[in-house]
């Protein structure tokens, strides 16, 4: 999706018509757009959400007040408003055209009457040069970009930052899953026990006794399976919300003059103790993997003395080495003459004694192996004896870290105890409910762990009775068909939860490659961002791999590297899809560009100059709406990249008010001044 350019018609703020022509430059690839608050910066981002999906941001007030209210009040009654956004743009090498629509009556008594509402068009013009108008523009509009995405590439950069809650967690895993495709995968997962139900119920009804046993069984299986992903997905967002309050309680403490330092020293216990639980972790894998690899070793003592001491006896018996090896008597035999020159024909004494010898002689292969096994026998007891050192010292090194852990948590147990005791700034009341956090977050740990346990047995026996109904024998056609179904939808159910776990995998792995590489661009601390197993946004110290506790700026900046990554996906799903045959026209991902009002928001001014330089590389086409003020510390850093400019002119009805103007590479543009008629609108002028 390219924008080529936008048009309003007395659409809030903007009275009569304004226009916007898009920078599509791929080295000025950003549009900046000026306006003091107040002016219609919001109203103008609006107008992209609107015109696309009929929809609003959080922040816009009265969304059922669209019209211009000056233009609106020189209405006689009877006349007609007529309020529309349109907006061209270019996807796929084909140029549309979408409008919506609102026209409002004026009543006798001054009141609106509705004529139209939000009514959208879509037209766009194909690859022959014909025009074509769409017969469902809300779905087609969808198909280009998918409603759930748009809050992704249309936003408030103050508002951004709410990525990196808990609450936003399943927000983005669903955007990336989206682009990806993945939520054609999860829809036929749900999907498929719904088919496999209902072949259950032909097969109780034509099926055997031991089937339809099987089946009452895997029904009542799966929906215990079901219940239970179900708790564990929800514990997992519970858990998260309780580590989101126990970061703002621990954020509070931290600007109180009284718990300050205390909470510093907490904060080097917690990163303390989290060293103390990866040692942990690393021992017991080092243990794990020793009894892996090493584990026989334990018990081969009996095995290793035994092999030693039948090795010893042989060689004491003179059986090893033997004295006349077997080769050299049936070479004898063969040529029938001993060494001796005495003839060794058959039934001469000669040929008598040396078949004795050869009963007793040894064969080479076998006094080899005698001696390979005392080799190994030898050096497996030594192996044995450093396993058992081996495993002592990491035994000890584990107790020893258990021990230094619980110290560590006696510890931060006291230091909660003399905050409780603090009344000042209601720290006791921050810390006892950080204390409730932290115990209903430690129970749903302990309650996933429990789910996880419990999913894996259901999984386990699942496994055996499908299983067992591929077994069983059917009667009936119709119970073997039925069976041949459930069989295939249950094998298909298996493999796509299995790709499903592995492209999952991936895209979050991929995803946290990108947001990393982005991030380090746009950052100058020594921090990166991790995208873990849930898709929780985190921020880690790269020496220390801990998390550090973020800034506003530092959450903006996690976020806007999510939003870049997430732009770049999307147009590498494009790419990988592009002039593929399917019908599946939301999985190809998409060029998107990025509308972002307030984009530097509160940031101080390093801040503003590393997000100013990193914006233009977040897509391939940005538009950024910012104030005056906004835009202090930022401007220089990316005027560069911008390729067209404008500004949006506030006109107010207070005579009293001072013009005030904003200078753009020297000349001065009218910013706010009042208004002639003591109207209120706004217009949009671009700079030259």
């Amino acid at each position: 999706m390219k924008l080529h350019r936008i048009r309003l018609e007395n659409f809030r703020q903007f009275q009569g018509i304004s226009e916007i022509e898009f920078a599509q430059d791929k080295q000025q690839n950003v549009t900046l757009i000026w306006g003091a608050n107040g002016a219609g910066k919001t109203t103008l981002l609006n107008a992209f959400t609107w015109v696309l999906y009929g929809q609003f941001t959080k922040d816009f007030e009265k969304p059922k007040s669209l019209g211009n209210q000056d233009t609106w009040a020189s209405l006689n009654p009877g006349e007609r408003l007529r309020v529309s956004v349109e907006l061209e743009f270019e996807n796929a090498e084909q140029i549309f055209t979408a409008t919506r629509t609102s026209i409002f009556r004026k009543a006798d008594d001054g009141s609106s009457i509705v004529e139209e509402e939000g009514r959208p068009s879509l037209q766009y013009i194909d690859q022959s040069g014909r025009s074509e108008v769409s017969g469902n523009p809300d779905d087609h509009i969808r198909q280009i970009l998918p409603e759930r995405l748009h809050s992704f590439f249309f936003f408030n950069g103050e508002r951004i930052e709410h990525l990196v809650q808990a609450s936003a967690y399943e927000e983005i895993e669903d955007a990336i899953k989206t682009i990806l495709g993945l939520k054609v995968v999860e829809r036929a997962i749900s999907h498929l026990p719904k088919a496999a139900r209902r072949f259950e119920q032909e097969l109780k009804a034509h099926g055997t006794d031991e089937q339809r046993d099987i089946t009452r069984k895997l029904e009542d299986l799966d929906g215990q399976l079901g219940q239970a992903q179900s708790q564990r997905s929800e514990s997992e967002k519970r858990a998260t919300q309780w580590q989101d309050e126990i970061d703002a309680v621990d954020s509070k403490l931290r600007g109180t003059e009284e718990a300050r330092e205390q909470q510093k020293r907490r904060d080097i216990l917690i990163k303390q103790e989290s060293d103390q639980l990866g040692s942990i972790e690393k021992i017991n894998e080092r243990i794990h993997r020793l009894i892996r690899e090493r584990g026989y070793l334990a018990f081969g003592l009996k095995l290793f003395t035994q092999t030693r001491k039948q090795f010893v006896d042989k060689r004491e018996k003179k059986e090893l080495p033997a004295p006349v090896k077997r080769d050299f008597i049936e070479d004898l035999l063969e040529e029938g003459t001993c060494i001796c020159g005495a003839s060794l024909a058959e039934g001469t004494e000669g040929h008598r004694h040396i078949m004795t010898w050869k009963e007793r002689a040894g064969l080479a292969e076998v006094e080899q192996r005698w001696g390979e096994l005392y080799a190994y026998a030898d050096s497996y007891t030594g192996q044995r004896l450093a396993m058992a050192g081996d495993l002592a010292t990491l035994l000890d090194d584990r107790q020893s870290a258990v021990d230094q852990l619980r110290l560590l948590r006696e510890q931060l147990s006291e230091l909660s105890a003399s905050l409780q005791g603090i009344t000042r700034d209601n720290i006791d009341e921050l810390e006892s409910h950080r204390v409730a956090a932290r115990r209903s977050k430690d129970d749903e740990i302990r309650q996933q762990g429990r789910l996880e346990r419990s999913i894996e047995n259901l999984r386990v026996r699942k496994q055996q009775l499908e299983a067992d109904l591929k077994r069983a024998a059917s009667v009936e056609a119709k119970a073997a068909l039925a069976q041949r179904r459930l069989t295939v939808t249950r094998e298909a159910l298996n493999t796509l939860e299995k790709v499903y776990a592995i492209r999952t995998e991936q895209t979050r792995s991929d995803l946290d490659e990108k947001i990393k590489s982005i991030y380090q661009q746009i950052s100058f601390k020594p921090y990166t961002p991790e995208v873990s197993p849930t898709f929780q946004l985190n921020l880690m110290h790269i020496a220390t791999q801990e998390p550090v506790a973020k800034s506003t700026g530092e959450n903006q900046i996690l976020s806007l590297s999510f939003v870049g990554a997430l732009a770049s996906i999307a147009r590498d799903r494009y790419e990988e899809t592009k002039g593929a045959i399917s019908a599946q026209t939301e999985v190809r991902g998409g060029i998107f560009p990025i509308v972002m009002d307030a984009a530097f928001g509160s940031l101080d001014l390093n801040y503003r100059r590393e997000v100013a330089l990193g914006l233009p590389g977040l897509a391939e086409q940005v538009v950024v709406i910012v104030s005056k003020s906004g835009g202090d510390g930022a401007y220089e850093h990316l005027k560069d990249r911008v390729g067209r400019s404008y500004v949006i002119q506030y006109l107010t009805p207070k005579s009293d008010t001072k013009p005030e103007t904003i200078s753009i590479e020297g000349r001065e543009y009218p910013y706010v001044q009042p208004s002639d008629d003591g109207s209120e609108y706004a217009l949009i002028a671009e700079v030259e």
